[in-house]
């Protein structure tokens, strides 16, 4: 992937830039992680991961963008893969987090925009969501871009006092074909 700035569109807040994440992003992507983790049950996990955990995740992803505006990150998505079964190589796990004084601005859209481009030009066929419930405005952002529900599970999870159920919404990114298209890793 490369490590130049992908033009902004008119998604996007003023001044903001979507490019790829590195190693040295991972304190800044653990500061916007952190309040989703440690105060909301949008994320399962019960603590935030240290910096060098974020670092392995960016390396262990298909795909990693930040939105940077002015000299910081307002938020990141990335592209993880699905299943650890060879069958499932051309699906896709996407998810995006916005710092809270960032949200709203277009910063979510503009990087699930070009993650899910990126993905599709790489040849991978499905990208999926979970998204804990409620959380309107994901729910809101994923189905805007083309995203369809296809389930529900029913209090998977377990956090501040409360069972959450977990939907799960699915885009195709391109017709399953035979053969499978090759992947560009």
């Amino acid at each position: 992937m490369s490590e130049e700035l992908l033009p902004a569109d008119i998604h996007d807040p003023p001044g903001a830039e979507i490019r790829s994440a590195t190693e040295a992003d991972a304190a800044a992507i653990r500061d916007i992680y952190e309040p989703f983790v440690t105060g909301t049950a949008i994320s399962f996990e019960s603590e935030t991961p240290d910096v060098p955990a974020i670092a392995r995740r960016i390396r262990d992803s298909h795909a990693w963008l930040v939105c940077t505006g002015g000299r910081r990150i307002l938020g990141y998505a990335y592209a993880a893969p699905f299943h650890s079964r060879a069958g499932y190589r051309w699906s896709v796990e996407v998810s995006v987090y916005v710092a809270g004084d960032a949200q709203g601005a277009g910063a979510g859209r503009s990087l699930l925009t070009s993650l899910l481009d990126q993905l599709t030009q790489r040849g991978f066929v499905n990208a999926f969501a979970g998204i804990a419930l409620p959380n309107p405005a994901s729910v809101h952002l994923f189905e805007s871009l083309g995203f369809e529900q296809i389930g529900l599970q029913k209090s998977p999870g377990f956090k501040l006092g409360a069972w959450h159920d977990v939907g799960w919404w699915q885009r195709q990114l391109r017709p399953p074909g035979l053969p499978p298209p090759p992947l560009d890793p």
